[in-house]
């Protein structure tokens, strides 16, 4: 198992829990709106289709298993046959979990704590308290960061001594605050919706750097490519900040809500949620013209995508199905 490694998808339940956290506060219409989805969007019929369970969630990739959050637990999947190694039962929805130093994070919004587990028996290692509501996790090199919904504030963890080592103050508190985290190398990103804001955090200091208004809201996943943070918005849009300026300097129109993302040949991948009961998209964004290029039609919404081991993993969340896709689909005929 891979030292590190976060979840890349988290549930819509989860992501939008009330009204106010999926509606972005009002910004100035500071960057041009672009992209425009293809006409059609094309089929891939995946390689292998799994029914893990009624309602998925999270889902994180590591190089020797797929990791499936559910509303009671986590499951540990054999890529290759499918099958459940483990189930790691928790007390809540494993909509946001990590896997870090050795164990797996998970985040109890109802409780206010993130537990630590042992990924081979699954028992709970260490209960750390955190602000109210704590949803997105990421990694550092030596600390687990927490976004608290509610509270306005991130909770940075000392995984050595199971200990909070820093709260900072990141936004309101109240609905609709900390949500979605990115940790890289010595940055923290946190979205905020209540505010309409990415907060950047520097990792040494424990202070926030810089505080990034975007016409998206601030809602969704966050995701890093080439010296732009990428963060989903409330509704359709995705917004684009140059990190060397903390500036947001477009936003993608999608067509629909963004969720999670990854890199692949240059461009990035996106799932695109659609109205309840209809099919969802996975498209792909030009980073330079920020033209949405394809779009890959998906048997039903989601949200939660990853790609590892030479697939694309997709979490069909109502289905309770996961989904392998090749990685040649990625590339039109």
């Amino acid at each position: 198992m891979k030292k590190t490694a976060i979840a890349g998808a988290v549930p819509v339940l989860l992501g939008c829990m009330v009204l106010v956290a999926c509606t972005p506060a009002d910004q100035p219409d500071s960057a041009a709106t672009t992209g425009a989805t293809v006409s059609e969007a094309r089929t891939v019929e995946p390689d292998t289709r799994v029914k893990l369970a009624d309602h998925l969630n999270g889902l994180v990739v590591t190089d020797d298993a797929v990791w499936v959050g559910m509303t009671n637990g986590i499951l540990r999947v054999d890529p290759v046959t499918g099958r459940v190694l483990r189930q790691i039962d928790v007390s809540n929805v494993a909509g946001y979990f990590a896997l870090a130093f050795g164990s797996v994070w998970v985040s109890d919004y109802n409780a206010s704590v993130v537990r630590r587990l042992d990924p081979d028996t699954g028992n709970v290692l260490a209960e750390i308290p955190t602000g109210a509501n704590p949803e997105g996790l990421g990694a550092t090199e030596d600390a687990i960061w927490v976004a608290n919904h509610h509270d306005g504030t991130v909770t940075r963890i000392d995984p050595s001594t199971n200990s909070v080592g820093a709260t900072i103050s990141a936004g309101k508190a109240g609905d609709g605050g900390p949500q979605q985290l990115l940790a890289s190398r010595e940055t923290v990103w946190v979205g905020v919706p209540n505010e309409g804001s990415v907060v950047r955090i520097d990792a040494a200091t424990n202070e926030v750097a810089a505080v990034v208004p975007t016409q998206g809201g601030a809602c969704g996943n966050l995701f890093l490519m080439d010296g732009h943070l990428w963060s989903t918005g409330c509704v359709d849009t995705v917004s684009v900040i140059d990190i060397g300026t903390n500036e947001e300097v477009a936003h993608v129109s999608l067509g629909g809500q963004g969720g999670a993302a990854f890199e692949f040949q240059d461009r990035i991948w996106m799932s695109v949620l659609s109205n309840q009961g209809d099919p969802g998209r996975l498209v792909a964004i030009n980073p330079t013209t920020h033209a949405v290029e394809d779009s890959i039609l998906l048997d039903s919404s989601t949200y939660p995508v990853a790609l590892g081991l030479d697939s694309v993993w997709i979490v069909m969340e109502g289905r309770g199905e996961l989904l392998r896709l090749p990685i040649t689909g990625l590339t039109a005929p």
